[in-house]
């Protein structure tokens, strides 16, 4: 198949014809697991294709472009053969929607090295199971749990965002009966174990407050800490969950030696300088089950 016309790379190549988010990816593909993420803008009818090629943007930036036909060309190899694995699908999504012309993805690919995902109007949200990379993991690990997960007992992905989530394993204190081992099945100090990390780019700065959803069924399996570069500040420390038992349930929430069962609007990060960040998630307790986070500046529940 001939490789479709070389275009303009970077955001000289964007127009000012795109409207903020109209369609979500789930309402094109329904069911479909892709790897995409989310849809972030259309292009509109009135765009004028590139030398006979549509443009393929990652949150309003051009990384390369796709013919009619189906053919790719870009400069990031890697996100282009992604991206042209499930081209044939989207094209023929996109025609059976009748969608004018090729479709602008939020397109970063679960644990590809280098995914970024972005901050927008004060906002971003990831899915659990999207880390970048693992580390600390050689005691207590997050492993992806999908529904196709067969050897997990009280599999809860099918009612999980995205049907996957993650968990600490392995899960040795389900009971505050069993052994209590810190540095093993418990660690109060950020950083310490099973860290995963995301990478994310803020145009904001500023004070941001962290949420996690989580699946908690007991009282030994409901905690984790967040920090930021590495660093693990004391606003980060101690995230509880209480309420919702046996459900996926967001919140935000600080375990303090007051009120154990957590403090509202103590969970934050402060993001000082615009650019890329790296925030993280380590154990507090084993057994945690992590389906998605946000960090927002309105202390304000996420929608799934």
């Amino acid at each position: 198949m001939p490789a479709a016309s070389k275009i303009a790379i970077g955001k000289a190549a964007t127009s000012a014809v795109f409207r903020r988010p109209t369609i979500k990816l789930e309402e094109l593909v329904q069911n479909e697991r892709l790897t995409m993420l989310a849809l972030n803008n259309i292009v509109d009818q009135d765009y004028v294709p590139l030398k006979g090629a549509y443009p393929i943007l990652i949150h309003d930036e051009v990384i390369g472009a796709v013919s009619a036909a189906g053919a790719i060309t870009g400069d990031n190899d890697e996100i282009i053969a992604q991206f042209a694995s499930k081209t044939e699908f989207i094209l023929k999504i996109a025609k059976m929607k009748r969608i004018p012309i090729l479709l602008c993805f939020s397109l970063w690919i679960t644990n590809i090295s280098g995914q970024v995902f972005y901050e927008k109007y004060g906002n971003v949200c990831v899915e659990a199971e999207n880390f970048y990379s693992q580390s600390s993991d050689s005691i207590r690990k997050w492993h992806i749990i999908r529904e196709t997960s067969v050897e997990i007992k009280n599999n809860h992905a099918g009612e999980a965002s995205g049907k996957a989530y993650t968990k600490i394993l392995p899960d040795e204190r389900v009971t505050h009966d069993d052994p209590f081992i810190p540095g093993e099945n418990f660690s109060d100090n950020p950083g310490e174990m099973a860290v995963i990390s995301y990478k994310i780019h803020f145009t904001d700065t500023g004070k941001y407050y962290v949420w996690v959803k989580a699946y908690s069924s007991g009282t030994e399996d409901n905690g984790i800490h967040v920090g930021l570069d590495g660093k693990w500040p004391e606003s980060g420390m101690k995230m509880q969950w209480c309420e919702g038992k046996n459900q996926w349930t967001w919140d935000s929430r600080q375990r303090t030696n007051e009120q154990h069962c957590g403090v509202q609007k103590l969970i934050y990060l402060i993001v000082e300088t615009p650019g890329k960040h790296l925030i993280s998630f380590s154990m507090r307790e084993d057994g945690f089950e992590f389906d998605k986070w946000c960090m927002s500046k309105e202390y304000t529940i996420p929608e799934d």
